[in-house]
């Protein structure tokens, strides 16, 4: 029974982290309307496997890696900060595939695929502070959660991944039923704000790196 109470909790923790509107949520809406649910739903799923990453750092105890994670945050913020900026750049200057050629636009949504999943899995993993928000969240499951068994950990771990496509599935299907409604003329405004968007997010992060260091 606390297991099952431990999945639920991390489905929720999962879902919700990954909810507010945020680079990875504006690069995967973009990627939906562009080429369809798939892409959008699957490029998700990068980010998702970032949030198993920093839930399993922060449920199974590592802590030499989250040690390592906080001397390197500065770091890894520049990082991000620097593929936020160098993905909205790519973005704003993207030109919208013939929206009439279907085969064309499956071809592209498949050739794509790989460096969806790999970029926003980039972006989700050079943020530490989505470990630090576990570790906050975690907490207020301390007291089902066992650290002696492995299986009490892992239950909490798979809920959060859960969580976390259950929304990127969510998303791509609501946005990808008016994906085949967007003009090209409306794709190139939308491929605009979404890119200086996430640019300004990237410098806003840049930022405060070099605000913090000096």
């Amino acid at each position: 029974m606390e297991l099952l109470a431990l999945l639920i909790a991390g489905m929720a923790i999962g879902f919700f982290a990954a909810l507010p509107i945020g680079p990875v949520n504006l690069l995967c809406i973009r990627r939906t309307l562009a080429l369809g649910m798939i892409n959008g739903f699957l490029g998700g799923l990068g980010a998702a496997a970032a949030d198993g990453i920093f839930a399993t750092i922060i449920a199974f105890g590592l802590t030499a890696i989250k040690s390592l994670l906080e001397g390197y945050q500065p770091l890894l913020e520049f990082v991000g900060g620097a593929l936020l900026v160098f993905f909205g750049y790519r973005e704003f200057v993207a030109r919208p595939h013939d929206r009439g050629d279907e085969g064309t636009l499956k071809k592209a949504g498949r050739a794509s695929l790989p460096g969806a999943i790999a970029s926003t899995f980039a972006l989700a993993i050079t943020n530490p502070a989505t470990a630090f928000g576990f570790a906050i969240s975690f907490s207020a499951v301390s007291g089902l959660l066992d650290t002696t068994t492995f299986f009490s950990p892992l239950f909490l771990v798979l809920g959060v991944m859960s969580g976390s496509t259950l929304w990127w599935l969510t998303l791509a299907t609501i946005i990808g039923r008016i994906h085949h409604a967007i003009s090209s003329d409306t794709m190139v405004r939308i491929n605009r704000v979404c890119g200086i968007v996430v640019m300004l997010f990237g410098l806003a992060l840049l930022g405060h790196v070099a605000f913090k260091l000096i």
